[in-house]
């Protein structure tokens, strides 16, 4: 039987209240839980269940590591032991771990954070902007030009002026500061309104979550208001799914 302390394969995923942090007012310190690597890596924690974690941070972090995690406001919260699940690269040279925990949190630490405004339960937001694009599929004549309406963590809405088609891949395609952006998806609805039909697809690639919050970081959202405010950040980093 592998020892826990050192096992590092994924957990069973559980289903579980999970929630997220207030205006950035969880910090935390990470560090390698392994001998002879102790440096300690500042951070702010995104969200937080009783067994697992998000955190913003910087630092070199590889999938499967066992790290300990201190929550901090104005005093400790306690350390945690766990592994990393996933890194996802961010902006500003920082990343994104998703982490399990051998240490569950205490629910009186959960209630603490609650009863003081600093944790709340998560709620994935869904962000109305107005971009055009290209879409494109295997077979496709050519690419048809549509509009992305809104983002969310699983996937986007679109208007186009003919139905997308279903059961097959679809590749969009869009300029964002300057630069090429791609993603894949699949068509999960689409209805007929106001003479054009709206589609709902859904991200079939990995990493699409974290390239739409980035695009999102960089372009105004509907209504004129800015992703780079630290509100609208933590609510974007919400998007990248454990």
């Amino acid at each position: 039987m592998n020892d826990p302390s050192t096992d590092r394969s994924t957990p069973k995923r559980r289903k579980e209240k999970r929630f997220q942090v207030e205006s950035e007012r969880l910090r935390c310190r990470t560090t390698s839980d392994e001998p002879g690597n102790d440096h300690v890596s500042e951070g702010i924690t995104v969200d937080i269940s009783p067994s697992g974690m998000r955190v913003l941070t910087q630092g070199d972090f590889q999938s499967g590591q066992p790290i300990r995690t201190e929550l901090l406001t104005n005093r400790s919260h306690g350390i945690y032991r766990g592994n990393i699940r996933r890194v996802e690269p961010w902006v500003g040279g920082q990343v994104i771990l998703g982490c399990s925990l051998r240490d569950t949190i205490p629910k009186r630490v959960l209630h603490e954070l609650a009863s003081e405004g600093i944790i709340n339960r998560r709620n994935d937001g869904r962000f109305s902007i107005s971009h055009p694009a290209k879409v494109s599929w295997p077979l496709s004549a050519d690419e048809l030009d549509v509009e992305l309406q809104d983002y969310s963590s699983g996937g986007m809405k679109v208007r186009s002026c003919i139905p997308i088609p279903a059961n097959v891949r679809l590749r969009f395609r869009f300029q964002s500061s300057g630069q090429e952006v791609i993603v894949e998806s699949k068509l999960a609805w689409a209805h007929h309104f106001d003479g054009d039909w709206v589609s709902g697809v859904t991200f079939t690639q990995r990493d699409a979550p974290s390239v739409m919050a980035e695009t999102l970081a960089n372009e105004p959202l509907a209504g004129g208001s800015s992703a780079t405010s630290s509100t609208k950040l933590r609510q974007l980093l919400a998007m990248l799914t454990l």
